[in-house]
């Protein structure tokens, strides 16, 4: 049972950080027992886009701009796969919402 303050469920913040060059999919129910969220993804590499893709292969792959961010907030994310650029990492924030 996840402990309450206000009403509100206490949620765990969460950082991976994806080498450049590579592809990290990351379950949050596998790694973290839980489910994502809120997310923030940052493209530390100046030079290339990374790509990631939430709910497995089925969805799109989106891309992520050279030394851009983006949030999702308010959504449940139990898998995304990241791929970071060839020159730079990509950092992700999780607030991941715990089953127990």
């Amino acid at each position: 049972m996840s402990e309450i303050s206000s009403q509100v469920p206490l949620i765990e913040p969460i950082m991976v950080v994806i080498p450049a060059g590579t592809t990290r999919t990351i379950s949050f129910s596998n790694e973290f027992f839980g489910i994502a969220t809120s997310l923030l993804i940052t493209n530390l590499d100046a030079v290339n886009v990374a790509t990631y893709q939430i709910g497995g292969g089925a969805m799109p792959t989106l891309n992520l701009a050279t030394n851009a961010f983006r949030t999702i907030d308010n959504t449940k994310i139990k898998l995304i796969t990241i791929t970071a650029g060839a020159a730079g990492a990509v950092q992700l924030e999780a607030q991941v919402q715990r089953w127990f």
